[in-house]
C-alpha cells in the first residue's frame, strides 16, 4: 500500500525483511565475506602480472621521480588489458576488470608511454648537430665509413639502383652520400 508512494518494488521490501534481524538491517558482512578472497586473489594476480612486464625507469632529470614506464609494446591501456587477458588465459584464471587493472597500474606508479627527456628542443638539436659533425670528422679521418640517406631530396639520381626500387614505394626519392 505504501510501495507506490515510496517508489519501491515488492521484491525489494521482501528481501529487506528476509535479511533483517528483528527489524534492523544486517551489517552485510556475511554477503561480503564470499567476495573478499577473490578480490585478494585478483590483486595478487594483477601484481604478479605487472611485475613480470618489462619496464623502463623514468628518463626525467628530476631527483625524486619514481615512476616506471612500460616498454614500447603497449601504446594504450587497451593493449595492456588485452595482454592481461591473454596472460590470464594461459594461467587458467578469470581476468579482473579493465578498471581494476588500471587502478593497480596507477597504484604501482607505472605509466604507459615512454616519456620524453626533460630537455628543450634547442639542446636536443645542438646535441644531434654535434654528433653529426663528430661522425663527419671520423669519416674524413678514415676511422669509419659514414653513409647518409636523404629521404627528402627532390631529384632522383639513382633510378638504376636496386635499392631505390626497394625503397621507392615507401618514399618519393632517395639520395645516398658517402662522406669520404
Amino acid at each position: 500500500m505504501f510501495l507506490g508512494t515510496l517508489g519501491l518494488e515488492e521484491w525489494s521490501v521482501k528481501s529487506w525483511v528476509e535479511t533483517s534481524h528483528y527489524g534492523t538491517p544486517s551489517s552485510g558482512a556475511e554477503t561480503n565475506s564470499r567476495r573478499l578472497p577473490r578480490k585478494s586473489q585478483n590483486d595478487s594476480f594483477i601484481t604478479t602480472f605487472l611485475e613480470k612486464l618489462p619496464k623502463l625507469p623514468s628518463h626525467y632529470c628530476r631527483k625524486d621521480t619514481t615512476k616506471l614506464y612500460l616498454e614500447h609494446e603497449f601504446s594504450s591501456y587497451s593493449d595492456l588489458y588485452k595482454a592481461f587477458v591473454d596472460y590470464s588465459k594461459t594461467q587458467n584464471t578469470a581476468p579482473a576488470s579493465r578498471n581494476t587493472l588500471i587502478k593497480w597500474v596507477h597504484k604501482k606508479n607505472i605509466g604507459i608511454f615512454k616519456p620524453r627527456k626533460d630537455r628543450c628542443d634547442t639542446c636536443v638539436q645542438y646535441e644531434s648537430q654535434k654528433e653529426k659533425n663528430d661522425d663527419k670528422e671520423k669519416a674524413m679521418q678514415g676511422v669509419c665509413h659514414v653513409i647518409t640517406v636523404d629521404l627528402q631530396a627532390v631529384k632522383k639520381f639513382m633510378e638504376q639502383v636496386k635499392l631505390l626500387i626497394l625503397i621507392e614505394p615507401f618514399c618519393s626519392s632517395v639520395r645516398l652520400f658517402n662522406m669520404k
